[in-house]
């Protein structure tokens, strides 16, 4: 008996862990061309367009094909960064001696072929122990015969066997090395890599703490550093390999737009998808015009990072640039304007370079065209410009960002004027003092390392300028009241109306400042709009005194909401509190001062910068919850210590944005402020990521995981009865 106990006990576990760990879509094994050489396959994105057409082939450490853990990394890799990824079987059940190098480098040769005929353009190495080597050896040209140059973009080593100088002398492309701390030194690899051309882009990480082989088939996932460590690697993997990708960008074409004489070097992000919000926009170049490389250079790697259309017309059509008149550059750009718009692209903006600077302002204006009274353009960008004038500025109609180098003029004739406009909040000005005129464009030197740091500062200071600005022109969402109650509710429909993404909705719970707060509104507005879901906002407060909302009329009121919402056809509800409402929504989401339900209808919750977040509400939670905090806020300790120990405590997430204060997302926000807007981009971000892994877990998993335990306890309590 007490055998058979400890049998069913062992089973158990085992599906709890199954379903604690398998939330990451299974690959499939399946055989390569006419070889005999099987990979275990797993396709990112369900299939569909895949981040930046980037493949990884995995090598395996010298356990081989088989091990759980290994192909958990390739799942979870593959799923989160959005990618495929295959692992061939190298060693094909056979001893490991077999898969000599020659073997090896012919089976990446094949899986190579296979993946270029699928479409996937960039191809990388990722390999473990024993095929760290071989990535390494791959990634140059010294021990292969079937390539001079390496075909991959480039590799990664994590805990790498036997890595070598003579292997690093003859690397082509850049590489990021992982190890743990009892793995051998990586100084003399570092010190080859940094005499050779990519040597910048490499990059080293070591986890002291770690042993050999803790990525793959050494993982201990019931040791949390272990896990931890797991989290760090793929997070380092993510932002490496986006930063590589980023510099081996997309290029673009060269076309006529209209009926006209003029083209346009076109770059479209996002793998020729559509493109993040409708957004396009016109650069215009410098003096130099339209053949300079670095200039088509930043138009590719604005359009590939940010996933937006970047055109660059041709003002001056190998003509003098005199030639190039203020009429005639308006008509191009009404010219382009209208094209963009033909492809479906709602906000189109202006980047402007030296020559372009000033025309970008004058076109962001109606004092210069015979073409538009108001501007058809949301915002103009104007980056090391060359004579940008006050009468320019008084006839501005939307909001520009200005940079200028260190022997640029000053801006502040032109900030004087704008400070007086509607708009002139939503201005911003930069300045790069040790940089000189045309540092970012024709005047480009990408072999000094600070003006590639000036020049990458640059591209993430235009990201969040249009970021904001794109988010001051989210369609707005409309009041109504829910049928049948004096509940009114802010609606915001995500993607135009139409299918919402995995029939998601959430319900946004107010700060204490209450329903008519233009900062929570565009909250909603922006990630109804960016996530593609619908977002209500209901009014809890009703114009009364605070102290009216009640915990029993504040549940009555999300269960009319979710009720409509179900109405809807939405099938998964979610909450969003800020301050006051991150309470109600940890006290909605467990089922302790409840009397409308007893199993919480909500499939998460989301508490940013929450008050009066406590144990007891912690310790009746039904599901997992993402906390969000500010700097100043209470610690998240004793919570997170409550919620460790229930079955989806490893669902349960944790942000602190130290440099922030209590309200910095919601009526608190000051987007005056680059650091705050810069966090309230990563809250975006945060939530949608965490929005995603949950839908994509789904609630089978969180089922799952109480069905095992109750299972469990069930079986214990009899067979200790029995005993």
């Amino acid at each position: 008996m007490t055998f058979f106990l400890y049998t069913i006990i062992i089973l158990v576990l085992h599906s709890s862990a199954t379903a604690q760990n398998n939330t990451y879509p299974l690959g499939t094994v399946h055989s390569v061309g006419s070889s005999d050489l099987n990979v275990y396959d797993v396709v990112g994105d369900n299939g569909a367009t895949i981040n930046n057409n980037v493949a990884m082939i995995v090598l395996y450490d010298i356990r081989g094909f088989n091990v759980s853990n290994t192909r958990l990394f390739c799942e979870r890799l593959a799923y989160e960064y959005k990618i495929r990824v295959l692992m061939p079987d190298f060693f094909r059940d056979q001893p490991t001696a077999n898969a000599t190098w020659p073997r090896v480098e012919q089976d990446l040769l094949t899986v190579n072929t296979y993946l270029q005929s699928q479409k996937y353009t960039k191809i990388g190495l990722i390999g473990f122990c024993w095929g760290g080597l071989r990535a390494m050896k791959a990634c140059g040209n010294g021990n292969n015969v079937s390539w001079t140059n390496t075909p991959f973009f480039t590799g990664i080593s994590i805990h790498g066997s036997g890595l070598n100088v003579p292997d690093a002398n003859v690397l082509q492309v850049p590489m990021l090395f992982i190890r743990a701390g009892n793995d051998p030194s990586l100084d003399n690899i570092t010190a080859v890599l940094n005499q050779t051309s990519f040597g910048d882009k490499c990059e080293y990480k070591v986890y002291q703490t770690m042993t050999h082989g803790f990525v793959s088939a050494g993982a201990n996932y019931s040791n949390p550093a272990n896990v931890a460590a797991i989290d760090d690697v793929h997070q380092t993997l993510r932002a490496y390999l986006s930063k590589i990708v980023a510099s081996t960008y997309p290029l673009g074409t060269v076309h006529s737009v209209g009926s006209g004489d003029l083209n346009v070097y076109d770059v479209v992000g996002d793998s020729e998808t559509k493109t993040k919000n409708n957004v396009a926009m016109i650069v215009l170049y410098d003096i130099r015009g339209f053949n300079v490389t670095n200039t088509r250079l930043f138009c590719e790697r604005l359009a590939s990072e940010y996933k937006i259309r970047v055109l660059m017309p041709d003002f001056f059509r190998d003509q003098p640039t005199a030639n190039a008149t203020w009429p005639r550059v308006e008509q191009d750009l009404l010219t382009v304007n209208t094209y963009l718009h033909s492809e479906g692209y709602t906000k189109i903006g202006l980047i402007g370079f030296c020559w372009g600077g000033l025309r970008a302002m004058k076109a962001c204006g109606n004092g210069n065209n015979v073409s538009w009274t108001n501007t058809p353009f949301f915002t103009g960008i104007s980056i090391h410009g060359s004579q940008l004038n006050v009468p320019d500025a008084n006839v501005l109609q939307v909001p520009m960002l200005f940079i200028r180098a260190g022997n640029d003029p000053s801006f502040d004739s032109i900030t004087a004027v704008l400070d007086q406009k509607l708009f002139g909040s939503r201005c911003e000005y930069k300045v790069y003092e040790n940089m000189t005129h045309g540092f970012v464009s024709a005047g480009a030197n990408y072999s000094n390392p600070a003006n590639v740091a000036a020049i990458g500062d640059v591209h993430q200071t235009l990201r969040t300028y249009l970021s904001k600005t794109v988010a001051s022109t989210y369609p707005l969402g409309t009041v109504h009241s829910i049928s049948g109650s004096d509940l009114k509710v802010y609606d915001v429909v995500g993607d135009n109306g139409t299918t919402i993404n995995n029939n998601v909705a959430m319900i946004v719970l107010y700060d204490i400042r209450g329903f008519n707060v233009t900062n929570t509104r565009l909250f909603c507005e922006r990630l109804a709009y960016e996530y593609k879901i619908r977002v209500l906002m209901p009014d809890f407060f009703r114009d009364q005194p605070t102290a009216n909302a009640t915990w029993p009329r504040v549940e009555q009121d999300l269960l009319t909401v979710n009720t409509y919402l179900q109405s809807q056809k939405y099938t998964k509800i979610g909450l969003i509190g800020f301050c006051w409402g991150g309470l109600r929504t940890m006290k909605a989401c467990g089922n302790g001062n409840n009397v409308s339900w007893t199993n919480t209808p909500f499939f998460t919750g989301i508490s940013i910068h929450g008050s009066g977040l406590n144990v007891p509400d912690a310790d009746v939670l039904q599901v997992p919850m993402l906390f969000i905090r500010a700097g100043n806020d209470p610690s998240f300790d004793s919570i997170t210590a409550v919620l460790n120990q229930k079955p989806f405590g490893n669902k349960c997430e944790y942000k602190v944005y130290q440099n922030m204060t209590h309200g910095f997302v919601s009526a608190g926000a000051n987007y005056l402020n680059p650091e705050n807007v810069a966090a309230i981009d990563d809250v975006h971000g945060k939530l949608r990521a965490y929005l995603t892994k949950i839908v994509g877990n789904g609630s089978k998993n969180m089922k799952a995981s109480f069905i095992t335990i109750a299972f469990f306890a069930f079986f214990v309590k009899i067979f200790s009865a029995l005993l």
